[in-house]
């Protein structure tokens, strides 16, 4: 009866971990309030515009480095250019997925261009 409770325990903390991993890791592709602010008054973009809407989060954290890249603090129209010319591509992909449904523009054999 020990063993089978003790097994249970385990299995439940391994849960439980496994879920604050994963929910502490996606905090790291998550874009903060300053990036909104930035996103708002810089390019004229909302949280629920297209592209920033449907972001992976690998773009998330790639537009979140540009905003705060800091080779860019001093040059703010060259990191308004950097954002604006991602943020492009970003929805130059999901406009290709939703032409191609079921595919990813980054999947092998690919025909992304």
């Amino acid at each position: 009866m020990q063993k089978g409770r003790r097994s249970a325990e385990t299995t439940i903390c391994a849960i439980a971990l496994g879920f604050m991993l994963v929910t502490a890791s996606a905090q790291g592709y998550a874009l903060s309030d300053d990036d909104y602010v930035y996103l708002k008054s810089a390019q004229q973009l909302e949280r629920y515009d297209a592209p920033i809407l449907d972001l992976s989060p690998r773009e998330r954290a790639q537009l979140h480095d540009l905003i705060t890249d800091r080779q860019t603090t001093s040059d703010p129209s060259a990191r308004d250019k950097n954002v604006k010319e991602v943020l492009a591509l970003f929805l130059r992909h999901q406009l290709w997925e939703e032409a191609h449904p079921g595919r990813l523009w980054d999947a092998p054999g690919s025909e992304y261009r």
